[in-house]
């Protein structure tokens, strides 16, 4: 049985005091942020007041709000849309440009507005909350000590985007179904059909959570040999189906993406310099390498939170929300250099979408907790190579990968993987 497998069956039913503690933590400090937020709302990048009493104008609230009245049409004038788009869809990009159905649909079934907001409110808190118990006893499974598991209860960016009615903290809980079932050993009906479930509702709520289809196409095809012909057939099948759809579907969202994102700049810096070059003292073939390369690292650090404020934010606020940065950073890196495959495969695929555009914490937020995992793993290695101190760094699995490492589960079981 695999690190990632043995660590994920149990799951549901056993739970050690670690775990208990830091979920009771988790728990605690999201309770304690919502009702200080209720007291004293706190102003987010666009000046707008956040707290679970507050209609919240932030986190792209009203671009979903006008896919709201885009759904409410009749389907058959929705269908139109969508294909006219493909006439000219260049110029008739900002015609017909919405948002998966999940917070729409959301907004509906909870009434959000003005004068109601709490119970969505409270509906997030639920679901982000039980989100990082997942992970709680995922990370605890692994082996990751008690402090660490703390840390993660704490990090702020979950707790804020929960506040924030996000349609990341859902987006999240989707990725996270899917880590858990369909990472967990070899593949079978039960697995593949909660995992394409997961990723078809992922993809429902964002358009990243495509990716999750497709590595689940491509890692049935290379590491599950074992998998039935007839199981393979249907499931590529099916996924095929699924990712044309929605490839369609989402096609303008990504064009107006792309593009809105080349007006963005990241630490002053306009996109356009980065492309064109921004070292002008340099000859042109070191210029332009130099300058690609600033780019790619400057939203590695915009995506772990390491970023200035998008518009005015309280300097406080701007701290508390990059210093998980600094913990996020070496996991990212340790999974670019290291490359675990199978999970390094599942978290470029993720990334991708994203790191197209203007990167920033929230977009990380649903695969946070296995960066989180790869810092731990990080700062036990330099723990080992400073210090020479071999119990923690030994203790813990350095890769979650079925196809690589298996579990040793005799002897001292101790956990750690041979390769």
């Amino acid at each position: 049985m695999s690190n990632l497998g043995s660590s994920l069956g149990k799951v549901p039913w056993t739970v050690s005091k670690s775990v208990v503690l830091a979920c009771f933590v988790a728990l605690f400090a999201r309770l304690a942020v919502f009702f200080y937020m209720i007291a004293y709302p706190v102003t987010n990048e666009s000046g707008d007041l956040v707290s679970p009493m507050i209609f919240q104008r932030g986190a792209d609230h009203r671009f979903y709000l006008d896919s709201l009245a885009i759904y409410q049409g009749s389907f058959s004038d929705f269908i139109a849309q969508i294909i006219k788009t493909f006439d000219a869809p260049f110029s008739n990009l900002y015609k017909f440009v919405t948002s998966g159905p999940i917070l729409p649909m959301l907004f509906v079934i909870f009434r959000y507005s003005s004068e109601n907001t709490l119970p969505l409110s409270i509906a997030t808190l639920t679901v982000g909350t039980v989100t990082a118990w997942l992970w709680i006893v995922w990370l605890d499974r692994l082996q990751v000590r008690l402090r660490w598991l703390l840390a993660f209860a704490i990090l702020p960016s979950p707790i804020w985007y929960q506040i924030n009615n996000s349609l990341d903290t859902y987006h999240a809980l989707f990725v996270a179904l899917f880590v858990l079932v369909f990472l967990d050993g070899e593949a079978n009906r039960t697995r593949v059909a909660i995992g394409l479930g997961a990723g078809t509702m992922a993809t429902l709520a964002k358009p990243n959570g495509l990716p999750l289809i497709i590595f689940m196409f491509i890692d049935i095809i290379l590491h599950h040999s074992t998998t039935r012909k007839w199981l393979k057939v249907a499931f590529m099948t099916g996924a095929a189906a699924i990712m044309a759809i929605f490839f369609l579907f989402y096609m303008t969202y990504l064009i107006s993406f792309l593009e809105s994102s080349s007006h963005f700049s990241f630490f002053g810096v306009p996109y356009a310099r980065y492309i064109t070059g921004m070292y002008e003292s340099l000859p042109v073939f070191l210029d332009l390498p130099l300058s690609w390369f600033s780019l790619i690292a400057a939203k590695m650090l915009y995506l772990v939170g390491l970023r200035p404020s998008y518009g005015v934010t309280p300097i406080d606020i701007v701290l508390i929300r990059s210093a998980p940065g600094l913990i996020l950073l070496p996991g990212l890196l340790w999974l670019l250099f290291k490359r675990p495959r199978r999970i390094a495969l599942f978290i470029l695929l993720f990334l991708i979408p994203p790191f197209l555009g203007a990167t920033q914490e929230r977009y990380l937020l649903p695969v946070m907790p296995i960066v989180f995992y790869y810092s731990v793993v990080a700062f036990g290695a330099l723990q080992q190579a400073v210090l020479g101190r071999r119990d923690y760094a030994d203790r813990i699995p350095v890769a979650i990968d079925t196809a690589t490492s298996k579990r040793v589960t005799d002897g001292d079981g101790s956990g750690r993987t041979v390769d």
